[in-house]
């Protein structure tokens, strides 16, 4: 009887819930903690052969079960020889080393078919110096065996069309880079794109920006900045993901993360590392100023090109004897008009003079050595720059140029022959 008490007793102080909804209750629970990252050291790491992760992550006492998809690569190392045990075929590695101690983001899941608690990670970041930079070191070896840190450079064009800009929504970053647009070229076209800079998101929210930006066929070049911080935040900035990404996109990469001390990975392969984002706005942001000054000098250095060439074509044209006959003509005018007889008739003398005169510039303008040319005449001068009248002053395979009305061409001459009887014109 007074069993049957007892089992009503705690029948009444206990709520029965059928295994089933009992799981769905705890998973309902769990999911209401949405992402987190969880601190702790990593202990026992183990590879699947269908790729799968598991490990275990301890911190005062303390255990959880984490567990990594096979769809993302992951290097493992049971020990701190960096060595990896397993690497999947992705380009992205997520480091987990036994013994480190890391920050591990992921989301919580309960496994009702084993009755598990289990975060299922999408990161992993060392927490200490010496941790980040044997995981560092490990991504570097496989881009260095890829030839990615010593791949050559894109050039940094001198005038791009447009320029992106990758950075977080520091309102520092963003004020320092457009106080030196504002200074050096205000109005310069600059696209901005504003990502998460920090946290397991960071690597593939940055390389979704350089993919939106390789659309837009006017960027010319992109800044990747952010401000400083401990070595932990700047590791997004030395994840193979990211680096990988810099070397792959159509325009150079210019990278400006942290500052003067800080140097992630990302600065290894871009095409041009900065130490502050100021500086890096500084190297791809022209000089108005600068492009003014460099055009007058270069319309200078055209005029002056311009000048010296006009002179020689009329040094060379003034070598064309055509005018000789003529010149004579105005001297034996010239000596008739001082024997003029001043006793006789003025105005018949003046009008004689005057008509005679009006003949001599009819005759200068048909002897114009361009007017000669209009007609269809060419004159053809030496090497030595003289104007060519026989054919014994040149010889086969000499070097001849050939002016006409409209410009100058060279020839070639291949023989030579002396008329025997002079030209005749066609209206002969």
């Amino acid at each position: 009887m007074s069993d049957v008490t007892v089992t009503k007793s705690i029948g009444q102080d206990y709520q029965v819930l059928p295994l089933a909804r009992l799981s769905i209750e705890i998973a309902r629970s769990v999911s209401k903690l949405g992402r987190i990252c969880v601190e702790g050291e990593v202990k026992e790491p183990k590879v699947l052969q269908s790729g799968q992760v598991f490990f275990s992550l301890i911190d005062r006492g303390c255990t959880l079960s984490c567990s990594i998809a096979s769809q993302r690569s992951v290097s493992i190392s049971l020990g701190r020889d960096n060595q990896p045990a397993s690497q999947g075929p992705s380009t992205r590695s997520i480091p987990v080393v036994n013994g480190d101690r890391v920050q591990v983001y992921g989301t919580l899941a309960y496994k009702k078919q084993y009755g598990q608690l289990r975060l299922e990670v999408v990161d992993v970041v060392p927490v200490g110096v010496g941790d980040i930079d044997r995981a560092i070191e490990e991504i570097r070896r496989r881009l260095q065996a890829d030839g990615l840190i010593t791949r050559p450079r894109k050039p940094i064009p001198r005038l791009p069309r447009k320029i992106g800009v990758i950075t977080g929504s520091e309102a520092a970053v963003i004020g320092d880079i457009r106080s030196v647009i504002s200074e050096r070229f205000p109005g310069y076209p600059v696209k901005f794109k504003a990502v998460t800079v920090s946290g397991p998101g960071a690597p593939a929210a940055i390389v979704g920006a350089l993919g939106d930006l390789e659309k837009d066929h006017d960027v010319d070049v992109v800044i990747v900045a952010r401000g400083g911080g401990e070595p932990s935040t700047l590791f997004p900035f030395s994840s193979e993901e990211l680096c990988r990404a810099l070397c792959s996109v159509r325009f150079p990469v210019v990278t400006a993360v942290g500052h003067e001390k800080d140097h992630p990975l990302c600065d290894e392969v871009s095409d041009l590392a900065c130490n502050t984002p100021s500086l890096a706005a500084i190297r791809v942001i022209p000089s108005r100023a600068d492009l003014v000054s460099e055009l007058d000098f270069l319309v200078d250095q055209a005029r002056d090109v311009l000048v010296r060439g006009l002179g020689q074509e009329l040094t060379r044209l003034g070598s064309i004897d055509l005018l000789g006959s003529l010149y004579v003509t105005f001297e034996s005018r010239q000596r008739e008009l001082a024997s003029i007889d001043l006793s006789g008739p003025l105005t018949y003398r003046v009008s004689k003079e005057l008509a005679n005169l009006d003949g001599l510039k009819k005759l200068a303008d048909e002897l114009d050595p361009h007017r000669v040319l209009e007609r269809g005449y060419a004159v053809v001068i030496t090497a030595d720059r003289v104007a060519l009248r026989d054919p014994n002053q040149v010889s086969p395979g000499d070097q001849v140029d050939i002016q006409v009305s409209r410009g100058t061409f060279k020839a070639q001459v291949v023989g030579q022959r002396r008329l025997t009887q002079p030209l005749k014109s066609g209206n002969q």
